[in-house]
């Protein structure tokens, strides 16, 4: 334009073309970003827990390193030393869709609502198997599960049994709502004679709500971070020895965020039915109750020697009862 003769202002440039003048203007200064001063003790710490839990975030890691700091560490901190480091776990990215406002799972006190649902786990030569598992939905302790080849009825009825015998619950017993999905597991008539018995009142959430019975869904999103995605199970026998040893460290160890960040056994809240370990846990855990025979469960041979014993379990184990 000047070439024409045309004399025009940088503003009048700036205005027509959308462009703030301090932008003409900017000059990059060339400035050395100003890399941050890291502490080596506790990159150290938060090293030594990512090398232990490789699936622990950042709450999980900033709750390891307070439980082992006389002094009060930062949250900002703790996240400054994973960025620099390159030592955050990625998150897969979530889409925009809408969503149900699902019902509230939490309860006040325990033995309130449950929830209960089903899970895959890939167990290397028996394929994918099934884990069904009950969460009290008040304290958040896992107070039935089984893992095994099929996910029928049967299994879900039996896991459900073994909740209700844990925490002692009888026919007349304070009210206790049950939730699930509407898979057809848990309608069928042997699951539904369970609830029925025992006087439990059941609740199915809306179709393609999972949020509805999140804190299920949650647990099993960190049970296969932290566990399951970690392995690689040999067979089912495998896959039940990791899991229950993974269950034993989350009802004794692992902080929780609805303690505060404490873990249940601190907080005294783990229950002394815990203490059911060892081959009867395991036989309870993998022997399928069918009908009146439920009842038998105590008498059954350990080894599975006996008729009876044999036609419960859908696959006699290699060498889970040595455990």
């Amino acid at each position: 334009m000047r070439a024409e003769g045309k004399a025009v202002s940088i503003a009048q440039l700036c205005r027509w073309f959308g462009v703030a003048r301090s932008t003409f203007y900017y000059r990059p200064t060339g400035s050395v970003a100003r890399v941050p001063v890291l502490d080596t003790a506790l990159v150290a710490t938060i090293r030594t827990i990512i090398e232990a839990e490789p699936a622990a975030g950042l709450r999980m890691i900033t709750a390891r390193v307070r439980r082992a700091s006389a002094q009060p560490v930062n949250r900002k901190k703790i996240h400054r030393i994973l960025k620099v480091n390159g030592w955050q776990v990625h998150q897969r990215p979530r889409g925009q869709r809408p969503r149900v406002l699902g019902w509230v799972s939490r309860t006040t006190r325990p033995n309130e609502r449950w929830a209960i649902d089903t899970t895959h786990l890939f167990c290397g030569r028996d394929g994918w198997c099934h884990l069904t598992a009950i969460i009290d939905c008040c304290d958040r302790t896992i107070v039935g599960w089984r893992l095994s080849r099929t996910g029928i009825a049967n299994v879900a009825a039996a896991a459900l049994e073994d909740a209700l015998r844990d925490r002692n619950i009888t026919h007349g017993h304070a009210p206790l709502t049950l939730r699930s999905d509407n898979g057809l597991v848990f309608g069928a008539k042997i699951f539904v004679s369970v609830v029925r018995r025992y006087g439990l009142e059941q609740e199915y959430i809306t179709p393609y709500s999972p949020e509805q019975n999140g804190m299920i869904e949650r647990f099993f999103l960190t049970l296969k971070q932290e566990c399951v995605w970690l392995q690689r199970f040999e067979d089912r026998d495998h896959a039940f020895r990791v899991v229950a040893d993974w269950l034993d460290r989350y009802h004794a160890d692992r902080p929780h965020s609805a303690l505060g960040r404490a873990s249940w056994g601190t907080a005294g809240a783990r229950r002394s039915a815990a203490s059911d370990t060892g081959t009867f846990r395991l036989l309870r855990r993998l022997v399928v109750p069918i009908g009146p025979f439920v009842d038998q469960l105590p008498k059954l041979d350990v080894a599975g020697s006996t008729p009876v014993a044999r036609s419960l379990v859908d696959a006699r184990p290699s060498e889970s009862f040595s455990r």
